[in-house]
């Protein structure tokens, strides 16, 4: 499913098939671009979850902005949604859609501290993908 548009940090794309944190699951899920390989052949990226306005966000997330009902926010997300910070993935380019970005840059710093503390602690899960 390759786009034509370059992907950059801080992107979010589409990947086709993308299993859930505990294996199972695959399919097209949101991810916001975190890094990218040296070749520009893998990005790794933390996924986007829908999560009601109503619920709490919890220490590994980052609550994202959506747009009025109906309406998609600049980034292209309808539902209240959140960054979560400890299910990271790495997957393909080819295996990207460009959807919509860059998200701000202060979400962006959030987002990046909340990975690193979770990786040193042993608190995030890592899909690959990119096999």
């Amino acid at each position: 499913m390759a786009d034509a548009v370059t992907i950059s940090r801080g992107d979010i794309v589409i990947v086709e098939r993308l299993p859930d944190p505990l294996g199972g699951n695959p399919k097209d899920r949101r991810l916001i671009v975190i890094d990218i390989t040296a070749g520009g052949l893998a990005i790794l990226g933390v996924a986007i979850a829908g999560k009601s306005e109503d619920t709490p966000s919890n220490d590994s997330e980052v609550r994202l902005p959506t747009g009025r009902p109906y309406q998609p926010s600049r980034l292209g997300l309808v539902k209240p949604s959140v960054a979560s910070c400890g299910w990271l993935a790495v997957v393909r380019v080819e295996d990207c859609q460009h959807v919509s970005g860059p998200i701000p840059e202060n979400l962006r710093i959030a987002i990046t501290a909340k990975i690193q503390f979770l990786h040193q602690h042993g608190l995030s899960t890592i899909v690959r993908n990119d096999l």
